[in-house]
């Protein structure tokens, strides 16, 4: 019975440790062990732990990968890069719109962030019309490059023919597909008193074609200076004189491809039709009557365009006695040009066109207002694919509340995708500490989503107004 003997052996021992050889594998179940008896000392260093043993450490993890992400798009937005993809993370900050899809009532602007409404007043640096007085291959002068609001013209004119002009040509390609205002005025003293435009004349082209992005200095204008440049302008003629050759080519600018829609004198109300095509359209008071400004108002959602002179009493309202056009029907995708003009027996520095008076708060000031004015929106991310199925995600939002306060989940909402989009799951976010004075931080928790290794993300705007205006700076996706 050599078992028994064995057994009364261990029995008599007076040896009271226990060895590891007499230890079964399993033989001690975690009912047998009391409360804080394994403590961190007592685990090597080396111990093949699973993590499914580690209960609590998965949100830790997730918010230190979330940290990570919000110094990832500092690093990549001083560096001015465009995005950063890591195994399991994705962060963009719309350096370019490369990572963004699916742009719905929103747009990515050149400042680097994504709008559903992000109608504004661009500054004179933005769009610096170009001007030219009115001597053939005279130097063109680019009004206000030092951005400042008190910049008259120069009076630098010279005679052609009875009198003198200046023409000049906002140097910005504008987005049919947005909503704009320009406004130009005649020179404001310092008491804010407009200056009266004698002769005035505008021409403006629509195009199709969108092969040149719009914005400011699109490298498009290479005006000359010539008698054709002011007064009766055909589309051939303002092609010749004001546009570069090749993108002249481009856009096709001739008069069979555009019509020769040129009026001189006083034409009073006029609808005109461009269906939806190119389109010129040019006007001349060839007489005295005195105007204070010209105004083109561009509305995305009607596809309308209102070409305007302005009061000689109250340059803020519409002189309805003079040339005034409504366009229908105007393409929804293309750019618009604008060209300016007048003349005299003797312009001077009084009554050229001018940018404001001193006071930069003037409502007199001649501006540009650009962009959308959509109360809804959404756009989404690229996919980015994960190397193994993902069942959970997190996102880190980088926002500026431009006007009022954006209400996370209501006016900002976050969604996130593992199947390419094909199931969206809200993200819910909560405020996190501000990165700047102005870009505001919202993370949320791990969400379940359906498994899947195309991740998105998407942003859908709610309630967007004059008075509510988010823009969405940068993204970074967690999967």
């Amino acid at each position: 019975m050599p078992s028994n003997s064995k057994n009364i052996a261990e029995l008599l021992n007076t040896d009271t440790t226990v060895q590891i050889a007499d230890v079964a594998d399993g033989a001690i179940t975690t009912a047998k062990l009391a409360d804080g008896a394994i403590t961190n000392a007592k685990v090597n260093s080396s111990a093949g732990i699973v993590t499914s043993k580690l209960s609590g450490l998965d949100a830790e993890f997730v918010g230190v990968r979330q940290d990570l992400a919000i110094v990832a798009f500092d690093s990549i937005q001083s560096d001015n890069r465009s995005s950063l993809g890591l195994a399991n993370t994705f962060v963009d900050q719309y350096e370019d719109s490369t990572g963004i899809t699916g742009l719905t009532n929103v747009e990515r602007t050149s400042s680097e962030y994504v709008a559903s409404y992000d109608y504004s007043e661009k500054n004179f640096n933005e769009v610096q019309p170009q001007m030219l007085n009115g001597k053939a291959n005279s130097t063109l002068t680019t009004w206000d490059s030092g951005n400042s609001y008190s910049t008259n013209w120069a009076n630098d004119s010279v005679a052609h023919g009875s009198g003198n002009y200046d023409y000049g040509i906002v140097n910005y390609l504008f987005d049919l597909s947005t909503d704009f205002t320009i406004n130009v005025y005649g020179a404001v003293n310092a008491s804010g008193a407009v200056s009266a435009i004698d002769y005035p004349a505008f021409t403006g082209i629509i195009t199709t074609d969108t092969s040149v992005a719009a914005g400011k200095n699109p490298g498009v204008f290479a005006i000359e200076g010539n008698s054709s440049t002011y007064g009766t302008v055909t589309p051939t003629n303002f092609g010749l004189l004001n546009l570069t050759s090749s993108y002249k080519n481009a856009i096709n600018l001739t008069d069979a491809a555009y019509g020769n829609n040129n009026t001189n004198g006083n034409i009073g109300s006029s609808t005109q039709n461009p269906n939806d095509a190119n389109f010129h359209v040019s006007n001349y008071l060839n007489n005295t009557s005195t105007v204070r400004g010209m105004r083109v108002v561009n509305n995305a959602s009607t596809d309308t365009m209102n070409i305007n002179y302005l009061s000689s009493s109250n340059q803020a309202n519409v002189r309805t006695d003079v040339s005034n056009y409504t366009l229908t029907n105007i393409p929804h995708a293309g750019r618009f040009i604008f060209a300016f003009g007048h003349a005299g027996s003797s312009i001077t520095g009084t009554n050229m066109f001018s940018l404001s008076t001193a006071n930069s708060a003037d409502a007199a000031r001649s501006t540009v207002f650009d962009g959308i004015q959509n109360a809804t929106g959404n756009y989404q991310s690229t996919a980015q694919t994960a190397s193994s199925a993902v069942t959970k995600m997190s996102v880190v939002v980088m926002y500026e509340d431009n006007a009022g306060t954006n209400a996370l989940n209501t006016d900002i909402v976050i969604q996130v995708s593992a199947d390419n989009g094909s199931n969206y799951t809200n993200a819910t976010l909560t405020a996190a500490p501000n990165l700047t004075s102005t870009t505001k931080v919202a993370k949320s928790g791990e969400v379940t989503v359906t498994s899947g290794t195309q991740c998105r993300y998407k942003v859908i705007f709610a309630n967007q107004s004059a008075s509510k205006i988010a823009r969405i700076k940068g993204v970074a996706l967690l999967y």
